[in-house]
């Protein structure tokens, strides 16, 4: 369509045989096209955006409910920093590819029909610009096998720093009691400026010579192209002729989107693969309940008998490799009853306790627990809301 306007304005010029009309036909046909191209733009990115927001919210949630369910073994696969860094940046990067998702089949297609109308224009020269382009590729793929190392990297040592962090949190009070405080800003400071940020400069720099291959291959395509037309042929599709040089102009920047866009697209698909791997792993660990069953099936005999509670020859251990932490354990709790575990430190009542809210893994015996259960652990936990609504959690209110 350029190269029909442009040799409309020399037919106009020349006073050959076209009108005004024509130029306002075609001048209008532009536009229509560019008003199309932009409606389909921002319905396709309304999309994306829904389609980005949807992942955001359906692997939050799917974190959060794995962190509530984990095994005590996976938990010390998965630390608290850890689930911090799923929620906060694996998240985003699974999500945030989504909205890269078409132009992982659109660029190619693109680069592909752009090359084919640039044979139609100029020629076997062109084939200069694809080797460039190709030769461009292969060092962009190059700096792209960087990238991910990098981040592989990057991900562990950001990982590695929650875990400290967490760590620190958790045992706050011991810490300032004993002025560990320093100690522990030194040992954080060390991942974070040593190790993390050395890695992430690493990254920038991969990231940077990426970007500056991908911008200076366009340039180089472009001016190869038409030194090679010039030089050794000039004659099978015209002279360099202003609406010769403007069509080609008009398909290099064409293909300077696909192909300075590619290798960031790339680059989000390696982030994204590389979060979706770990959240991967999260969601298959083993969950509490998932490798033997801790709770019978709620029975009319213990309803008769109002037994809420009841472990019949139970014994339950902390991790599977472990010898069970308690034997042979029978015990009933029945309605309306007041039952207190009364033994020395370390006999095993917080154990028995977690072993009847399915904390623990059963080997044998059976346990079964009817209606709902209300827990007060040892160490006090309120949330930063009014009384009311700590007693509640999140029930309704009746009276």
């Amino acid at each position: 369509m350029l190269s029909q306007i442009i040799e409309f304005f020399h037919k106009y010029r020349d006073g050959n045989s076209v009108t005004l009309g024509d130029g306002l036909f075609l001048a209008l046909l532009m536009g229509m096209v560019d008003v199309v191209r932009v409606v389909t733009l921002q319905r396709n990115w309304h999309v994306l955006m829904k389609s980005y927001l949807w992942v955001f919210k359906v692997l939050s949630a799917l974190i959060y409910r794995k962190a509530l369910h984990l095994s005590n073994e996976s938990r010390m696969q998965h630390t608290t920093g850890e689930l911090v860094s799923y929620q906060g940046v694996d998240v985003e990067n699974v999500a945030f590819s989504i909205i890269y998702i078409h132009q992982g089949w659109d660029y190619p297609l693109r680069i592909i029909v752009i090359l084919s109308l640039l044979y139609r224009t100029i020629g076997w020269s062109c084939f200069v610009g694809i080797a460039l382009f190709v030769l461009g590729t292969c060092m962009g793929t190059l700096v792209l096998a960087r990238v991910k190392k990098h981040v592989a990297v990057l991900f562990k040592k950001r990982d590695q720093r929650m875990r400290v962090i967490s760590e620190a949190m958790s045992s706050m009070k011991g810490i300032t009691l004993y002025s560990w405080q320093d100690a522990f800003l030194r040992k954080v400071d060390e991942i974070r400026n040593t190790k993390e940020l050395n890695t992430l400069r690493k990254l920038a720099v991969s990231s940077g010579i990426m970007a500056l291959v991908s911008s200076l291959t366009t340039v180089f395509i472009g001016f190869a192209t038409f030194a090679t037309y010039e030089i050794f042929d000039g004659t099978s599709h015209g002279p360099l002729t202003s609406q010769l040089i403007f069509v080609l102009l008009s398909l290099f920047l064409l293909i300077r989107e696909p192909i300075t866009e590619g290798m960031t697209v790339i680059s989000v698909f390696i982030n994204a693969h590389r979060s979706y791997s770990r959240i991967r792993d999260l969601a298959l660990s083993e969950e509490v309940g998932s490798d033997t069953s801790r709770y019978a099936e709620n029975t009319s005999e213990s309803s008769r008998n109002d037994v809420l509670v009841s472990v019949k020859n139970g014994s339950f251990k902390w991790l599977s490799a472990e010898e069970p932490t308690l034997k042979n354990i029978s015990i009933e709790c029945r309605r309306d009853q007041l039952v207190a575990l009364i033994g020395r430190v370390g006999s095993g009542k917080s154990s028995l306790v977690s072993a009847v809210l399915g904390d623990m893994i059963k080997s044998e015996g059976t346990a079964e627990v009817q209606g709902t259960i209300a827990y007060a652990p040892q160490q006090a936990w309120i949330m930063n809301a009014t009384l009311r609504d700590n007693i509640l959690f999140g029930h309704k209110y009746d009276q």
